[in-house]
C-alpha cells in the first residue's frame, strides 16, 4: 500500500514540477486553469501524505505487536544469592518455583527434575506418531 501511495505522490510532484518548469521557461505565471489544477494536486498530495502516515503507523503497530511486551525475568543463581530475582516479587518467584514441581519445589531446588512420559518416550514413527 505504501508503495502505491508513494508512486502516486511522485506522480503528483512530477506534474507540479512540469507545470512550474513550463511557466518558468516561458517566463509567465500559471494560468487560472493551471493554478486551479496545481491547487487540486496539492490537496491530493496532502491526502496522500496523510494516508502514507497512517499506513506507516499501522505497519509500525503491527511490528510492535510481534515484539515481547514484558521484560524477561532472570534469576541470580549465584550460591550466595539463592533464587532471588531482581525484577519480580519474592512471592511471585516462590510461586513460580513451587508450580514447577509436584513436591512443593523440592525437585527444582534439589535439581532432580522429572520428565513426563511424553518427553521421555524414545523414538517416533516416520509419520510422527
Amino acid at each position: 500500500m505504501i508503495k502505491v501511495l508513494n508512486s502516486r505522490k511522485k506522480a503528483i510532484l512530477d506534474q507540479q514540477e512540469q507545470m512550474l518548469n513550463r511557466a518558468s521557461e516561458a517566463k509567465v505565471q500559471l494560468t487560472p486553469a493551471e493554478e486551479e489544477n496545481f491547487s487540486n494536486l496539492t490537496k491530493e498530495l496532502d491526502a496522500v501524505n496523510v494516508n502514507i502516515a497512517r499506513a506507516e503507523a499501522i505497519a509500525k503497530g503491527k511490528a510492535e505487536v510481534g515484539q515481547p511486551s514484558n521484560a524477561v525475568v532472570l534469576p541470580d543463581m549465584s550460591a550466595s544469592n539463592g533464587k532471588r530475582f531482581t525484577n519480580c516479587s519474592a512471592e511471585y518467584a516462590n510461586s513460580f518455583w513451587n508450580g514447577l514441581s509436584s513436591a512443593g519445589g523440592q525437585a527444582i531446588r534439589s535439581g532432580s527434575f522429572r520428565m513426563s512420559a511424553a518427553l521421555s518416550e524414545g523414538g517416533t514413527a516416520a509419520d510422527g506418531s
